[in-house]
Parts: C-alpha cells; sequence; structure tokens
C-alpha cells in the first residue's frame, strides 16, 4: 500500500470468536438468526441503526452493509463513555488539548464487526474501552424474540488449551503476571469471575507496574473428592486472557503459566488467543476508514484462513 507522506498507518487488532458451545449444538443457527432479524429491524430505521440499554451500558449498533456474496454482516456497535478519566488530543511536542465535551456530548467507543453466517465466525476489532463481545450478544438476544440465549467464544490458537481451561480438568497451580498501565481505570474491567474481579481489586489498590501472583492447589484428600484450584480460577484467567490479549494501553500479561492435575510440566497461555495486527491507513482527521478497517479484519482472516476451518460451522446435509 502506497502512503503519501502526509498519510500515516496505525494498527487494528481484530479478535475471532464463534456462537458459544451451547449455540451451535443445541440451537444450530440461532446467531445467524438474530443477526438476520436485528439487521431487518435496521433497515426500518433510515440511519440503520438500533440503540439499547444493557445495565449501566448504552450501546448502539450501526450496520453498514451486508455481502451479497457471503451473506456477512459489517458494522460496528458503540458505547458512549461516561468515565471521569477522559482522553486529550496532543501533538508530538506532547501538547495537550482537552475535548470539548459541554452540553449532552460525550466520548464514544467503536468495536467494528464482520460475521458470516453461513460459518459462524465473528471478527471483532479489539478496543478495551469499546463494547464487547458480550454486548453485541445483548443486542442481538434482546431484539431476536427468541428465548435462546446468544453468547460468543473466543477463538483459541490451540484447541487443547482452551479445553483445558474449561470443564473437565484441574489445575495444580498457575503463575500470573500482568504489566499495569499507567492509567489503569478499574471501572473500564468489567469482568464475571470472582477471581478476575479480585485481581481487578488488588491492581487498584496497588502503585506498582506489575503485579505476580503464584497460586498452588491442595491436593485432594479423598478420591473423587474435588481439590486442586477451585473452578473459578480457570474461568477467570480464561476470561481474563480473552478480553485483554495484550497491547493498546491495557492490562498485559506478560505470565501466564499454569499446571494440569496429572501433569508435571507447565503449559504457557500467553499469545494463545488468536488475534491478528494489521495496518490500515489513516486520514487527515486522524480516524481510519470503515472500508479501510473491514479489509484490514478481511485479510486477518484470510491469513488464518486455513486454521479458521476448524471452527467452521458444518452446514446441514
Amino acid at each position: 500500500m502506497a502512503v503519501a507522506k502526509d498519510q500515516s498507518m496505525k494498527s487494528v487488532r481484530a479478535g475471532f470468536y464463534t456462537s458459544s458451545e451451547n449455540n451451535r449444538s443445541n440451537n444450530k443457527g440461532a446467531t445467524a438468526r438474530a443477526f438476520e432479524a436485528l439487521f431487518q429491524k435496521c433497515i426500518k430505521d433510515l440511519s440503520m441503526t438500533h440503540s439499547a440499554i444493557n445495565g449501566e451500558r448504552e450501546l448502539k449498533i450501526q450496520f453498514i452493509d451486508k455481502s451479497t456474496e457471503d451473506e456477512s454482516y459489517f458494522g460496528y456497535v458503540s458505547r458512549r463513555r461516561k468515565s471521569a478519566t477522559l482522553a486529550y488530543i496532543t501533538d508530538t511536542q506532547w501538547v495537550e488539548e482537552k475535548i470539548p465535551l459541554t452540553g449532552a456530548k460525550a466520548l464514544s467507543e467503536r468495536t467494528f464487526f464482520i460475521y458470516y453466517p453461513q460459518i459462524d465466525i465473528l471478527i471483532l476489532s479489539l478496543n478495551h474501552l469499546g463494547p464487547k463481545p458480550s454486548d453485541l450478544a445483548y443486542l442481538l438476544f434482546s431484539t431476536s424474540g427468541s428465548a435462546t440465549p446468544i453468547s460468543f467464544e473466543a477463538i483459541w490458537k490451540e484447541e487443547s488449551i482452551k479445553e483445558l481451561l474449561e470443564t473437565g480438568s484441574n489445575l495444580r497451580s498457575c503463575v500470573i503476571s500482568v504489566a499495569i498501565p499507567r492509567n489503569f481505570n478499574a471501572s473500564e474491567y468489567e469482568l464475571e469471575g470472582m477471581f478476575a474481579r479480585q485481581m481487578i481489586n488488588m491492581i487498584k489498590g496497588t502503585s506498582s507496574s506489575h503485579l505476580s501472583l503464584s497460586l498452588r492447589g491442595h491436593s485432594p484428600m479423598k478420591k473423587n473428592i474435588k481439590g486442586w484450584l477451585e473452578e473459578d480460577v480457570k474461568s477467570s484467567i480464561k476470561e481474563l486472557l480473552e478480553k485483554f490479549p495484550g497491547g493498546d494501553g491495557r492490562l498485559t500479561f506478560e505470565k501466564a503459566d499454569v499446571v494440569a492435575q496429572g501433569d508435571k510440566k507447565k503449559k504457557s497461555l500467553v499469545d494463545e488467543v488468536l488475534t491478528v495486527r494489521k495496518m490500515v491507513l489513516i486520514q487527515k482527521d486522524g480516524y481510519p476508514t470503515d472500508i479501510d478497517v473491514k479489509n484490514a479484519m478481511i485479510q486477518a482472516k484470510a491469513e488464518n484462513a486455513r486454521y479458521l476451518t476448524h471452527y467452521h460451522l458444518e452446514q446441514n446435509t
């Protein structure tokens, strides 16, 4: 790509997801139907948008187009940000200016998406301040008219690693080390796991740049009695790694080593969530065009096409 002297490039990180196992096994096609239902609802609005409130999270979805070739949906989900820790505009000399947010104005964070209904693959641009996969799932479920909940799971580079952090296995120990961003704001980290929330509280209560934890579970006293580390620890580690795979001013996992029950060899979980960083052209206003973001996400998918076929939804024969 030829870049003019007065233009610059910035990176976009893309993450890959599929519908939850429950949707895929017991309610095949539920996510695709929910996307189409929401798309048709937005068509009735000339702006092609739909907004909703999920708890304290104000959300909006904007469909940009639907492909006639593969029926994929492209658009973005926005979240209105009300944090007191606001962004500033700066230049190369570190002269900072406030963004004027007078009256009813507020910052809005975007997460772009491409969803392929035929193979049930979702690509998201990763923005730790923006909407999460769960926000998109809420928008889909709340307008689908179905009793089937919608949820998404991140795609991992190794299926065996993902299985290790799911049900059916116990962890003997884990060692975690995270780098803490200088402008850490605990309110921006909304997590489900109890251990994950406890980690955020520990980080909140320290002024250091790193947090290291070493956990070792108790051996079960009796046969067939569950021991070792609690299930919540395992699910919390999985949640943290999926939501914060590193970079862009967020928590960064420098170490996440686990040892499973019955195994003496440690496994590193760092960089095992499938993400791709692509460069996009920045316009004079400082933003990339929607089509450039879309093309970057499509390129990220193409680079991992062979691996992603393992996650394609099987077609009815």
